[in-house]
C-alpha cells in the first residue's frame, strides 16, 4: 500500500475528531480491509480453480 493510499484512508476515516480512539479504530479497520481486498485480488489471479480461490479468500476475510 502506498503512502498516498494510506493518507487517503486516513482522510476518509477522520470524521470530526481526528486522532481520538474511534478514529484510530476506523482507520485500522479500513487499512485491514484494503489489505485483505488486495490479497484476495492476487489470490484470484493466481489460482487455477475459482473454488480454491474462493475458499482461500473466505479464510482471509474471516481472519484465519
Amino acid at each position: 500500500m502506498t503512502r498516498d493510499e494510506i493518507a487517503h484512508i486516513m482522510q476518509e476515516t477522520s470524521g470530526q475528531h481526528w486522532g481520538d480512539e474511534a478514529h484510530f479504530q476506523r482507520f485500522a479497520a479500513r487499512l485491514l480491509k484494503a489489505e485483505q481486498d488486495r490479497c484476495c485480488q492476487i489470490i484470484y489471479g493466481m489460482c487455477d480453480s475459482d473454488n480454491v480461490a474462493q475458499r482461500t479468500v473466505d479464510k482471509i476475510r474471516r481472519g484465519e
